[in-house]
């Protein structure tokens, strides 16, 4: 019987047994732990031959089984060699993996004790069979540590990926927008969609093809000059839903663009270029995503690593950073290391790492910038033929070039369980990484005491240590992630040597944000955690907001572990009010006019009780305009500590009176001279007046 236990793995690593590495040949093997290649072994091709093998537990027990990767030749008429592995000895039984029909990468069990793995060279044809790059298969008597099984195990950073025995993590908590322009490569020239053929982007029976010149795609460019229609080397290929080339069903929309990377088997490639949306920042991670496939447009190509990524700042014959590959490279088609450019790409597929020619597979890479490149080439960098002898071509969709997040990771500290003991172990933990284009678990750690590294300690225990009253254990721990690093230190004091200070108090008068540690008494130590009323901020400075939180008794607790007694200390915290003075007022009075009370001259809401200066005739805030002189009288309040007097004041004119004089009384002959009855008026009249 054949079950699937998960469906993905990238590599496998079998712990409990050492492991054989061998070449299939047709015998028996007995192993628990083996990891079995085809005859052109790791790093070769295999040839035409047929073999069967069989496999059996050196323990009697059932077998686990990988076919951790595959890659079949096929003929010019697409048969491919056969590889199938059977249940038990020999090809009779129960067929558990047939690789016209599974995908590599699950974990298989059988019940029996043995497999039998056959292929089949040439089982078609004829004609042979293009070899390939072959398989590995693992096997093992125990469920190996599964990188697929949902679960966050084995050392695992996060669910499936990390640690030791699983690829890393990619995470793409991009910070920038994506450097890359058309990326997807759905913007096209208008003009290619209903183009005759025979027209600038086409021949008959041809596919719009990038050059340097023209370009049927938006913001890309070949490398080579367009001639005339019989040529079409070297230049890329642009997949369109509407033009004769069609899209391809396993990239994503409607474009996608294909490259040679080695034609005909040789040293020769294609590529594609342009100018990014910003220039790359010097010191900052980038993050490289896509999917590709080895195909050849609509036919079945040969698994490939001929892709790669340069990112550039030169500048060429063009007066641009554009690439030539007559004018800048002499003519040379290949443009990788030692060639007259000379290019060195910072994103490269490894060599033997093959992308797939059947179905579409997402690649992520990461790498650091130096700064100012501005302009990107994407195609095969490998100097050399092809490693098949075939030729290659590489179809890829869904570019995509970001900054990363800054990195980041928690920390804590734990030891000294037992209080009663006087020596115990220190340890860092580290979780939850972030940031970064790939989780890692690139942890460094430097141990101090008291200040002074502790030699050879750069594990994340510190065993058996005895500390002495007034030790300070600190551990700085650096995490890094690609070229992005950041470094987080915590301090640890002795279970009986703790301080949470001395009870304070605190009145305030709403105002300023106050930090309630710097009302503690005594020495208190630092990386405590404050309780109360309501929650502060600012973890152990515990910020006090008057506008925010209540009043009321907040505790201070200092622990040095979990299962050992705290220290505390408390703050109680006094929310007084404010008093108030009201507003500034005016009076304007005649000297004979009655007494007025200042008080109901001044604005807002002024409290009760205050005094005021100078001090009135009356004694109290009443003025007498004929016994008080004008001037600034000021009302002041006194507030109760901490909060501040208030004062408020009262600007008070004083106008005197104005005199028409006393009656009089003027005795004229009807035919005397005319006379100003004004001057007949008796006292000190005004002049001014009406009559």
């Amino acid at each position: 019987m054949k079950s699937i236990i998960t469906s993905l793995i990238l590599a496998i690593s079998f712990s409990l047994y050492s492991q054989q590495i061998v070449n299939i040949s047709n015998t028996t093997l007995n192993s628990c732990s083996a990891s079995i290649f085809d005859d052109g072994g790791a790093d070769g091709n295999y040839s035409e031959t047929d073999y069967t093998m069989t496999v059996c537990a050196d323990t009697g027990t059932q077998l686990y089984f990988v076919v951790n990767s595959m890659s079949l030749g096929a003929t010019f008429s697409g048969d491919k060699d056969v590889f199938i592995i059977y249940e038990g000895t020999g090809i009779g039984g129960a067929v558990l993996y047939n690789a016209e029909n599974d995908t590599p990468g699950a974990i298989l069990s059988t019940n029996a004790t043995c497999i039998t793995i056959n292929i089949q060279t040439n089982p078609h044809s004829p004609i042979d069979t293009e070899v390939a790059a072959g398989f590995e298969v693992l096997v093992s008597c125990t469920l190996p540590e599964t990188c697929s099984d949902g679960i966050l195990n084995n050392g695992e950073v996060q669910i499936d990926c990390g640690g030791a025995n699983c690829s890393p993590c990619y995470v793409f908590t991009a910070c920038g927008p994506n450097t890359i322009i058309n990326g997807d490569f759905e913007a096209s020239i208008p003009a290619v969609c209903g183009a005759a053929d025979g027209g600038i982007y086409g021949v008959a029976n041809q596919i719009p093809r990038p050059w340097y010149n023209q370009s049927p795609v938006e913001n890309w460019i070949g490398t080579a000059i367009r001639i005339d229609d019989a040529i079409s080397y070297p230049s890329p290929d642009y997949y369109y839903s509407c033009t004769n080339s069609a899209s391809l069903a396993e990239m994503n929309g409607d474009g996608s663009l294909g490259y040679i990377a080695y034609f005909t088997g040789n040293q020769s490639s294609e590529y594609v270029q342009q100018v990014l949306s910003s220039p790359l920042e010097a010191g900052e991670e980038y993050c490289v995503s896509l999917i590709a496939i080895a195909k050849d447009g609509l036919s079945p190509g040969t698994p490939s690593a001929g892709f790669g990524m340069w990112f550039h700042n030169n500048t060429y014959a063009s007066g641009d950073g554009f690439i030539d590959y007559d004018a800048d490279n002499g003519g040379e088609a290949f443009i990788g290391p030692g060639t007259t450019v000379n290019a060195s790409p910072q994103v490269e597929q490894p060599v033997g790492q093959n992308i797939s020619s059947t179905t579409a597979t997402d690649l992520n890479f990461s790498f650091c910038a130096s700064g100012g490149e501005s302009h990107v080439i994407i195609g095969n960098f490998k100097p050399g033929n092809s490693p098949s002898g075939s030729h290659e071509y590489i179809t890829i969709d869904d570019l995509v070039v970001k900054k990363t997040c800054p990195v980041d990771f928690d920390l804590t500290l734990d030891g000294g369980d037992d209080c009663a003991a006087t020596c115990f172990d220190l340890t860092a933990n580290v979780a939850n990484q972030s940031g970064g284009c790939q989780i890692t678990n690139d942890f460094t750690y430097v141990w101090l005491l008291n200040g002074e590294p502790i030699a050879g300690q750069t594990t994340p225990t510190l065993t058996n240590i005895c500390p002495n009253a007034g030790d300070v254990y600190t551990i700085e721990v650096t995490y890094s992630s690609g070229c992005s690093s950041i470094t987080k230190t915590l301090e640890f004091k002795g279970p009986n040597d703790i301080n949470a200070g001395e009870n304070g108090e605190l009145t305030v008068c709403g105002g300023s944000a106050v930090n309630l540690f710097d009302e503690l008494e005594g020495t208190p130590d630092t990386g405590g955690t404050w309780s109360g009323p309501s929650d502060l901020t600012n973890d152990d400075l515990g910020t006090f907001d008057p506008a925010v939180n209540t009043q009321g008794t907040y505790t201070y607790t200092v622990s040095s572990s979990p299962s050992c007694p705290t220290a505390t200390a408390e703050v109680v915290v006094t929310i007084t009010t404010g008093v108030n003075a009201g507003e500034d007022g005016v009076l304007e009075v005649c000297s004979s006019d009655a007494s007025v009370d200042l008080f109901t001259l001044l604005g807002g809401t002024p409290g009760a009780g205050g005094t005021w200066a100078p001090v009135l005739t009356s004694g109290t805030g009443v003025f007498d305009p004929a016994a008080d002189p004008a001037g600034t009288y000021t009302y002041t309040i006194t507030g109760e500590a901490p909060c501040p007097d208030d004062t408020s004041e009262v600007e008070v004119t004083l106008v005197e009176p104005v005199s028409a004089g006393e009656d009089g009384v003027l005795l004229l002959c009807f035919t005397g001279e005319a006379t100003n009855l004004f001057d007949s008026l008796g006292g000190t009249p005004a002049v001014g007046g009406t009559w």
